[in-house]
């Protein structure tokens, strides 16, 4: 070995443990957002969910069956967010059936 690999040997372990650091901090911080998205941002959905089906009995401006379906999807999310995968998707899908559902009540309006 020369004294050159000699002198390079305990910066490369110098360099390699500092840079581990870092590392750990960021899968750390992913761990961290991925817990709060997969969980915090889910339960907020379903508990916006519990407020527009609520609105929707009250005013009407929704039918009674998509209200009932909004409680029992955020039952859903409230409950076991954790445990089924493709839970983030329902939240979205039922945006968008509400989106329609008003599209078309909007739709019929126009036409009487």
């Amino acid at each position: 070995m020369s004294s050159a690999e000699e002198v390079m040997k305990p910066g490369a372990t110098l360099t390699s443990t500092r840079l581990r650091a870092p590392r750990a901090a960021a899968t750390f911080a992913r761990a961290i957002t991925y817990e709060i998205m997969n969980i915090y941002a889910i339960k907020m959905a379903g508990v916006f969910m519990i407020a527009t089906s609520t609105l929707g009995i009250r005013t009407g401006f929704i039918a009674r069956w998509i209200t009932f379906f909004g409680y029992a999807v955020a039952l859903l999310l409230l409950l076991s967010s954790r445990y089924i995968e493709g839970i983030l998707l329902v939240f979205p899908l039922w945006v968008f059936l509400i989106s329609i559902h008003i599209l078309i009540d909007n739709l019929r309006g126009l036409e009487e």
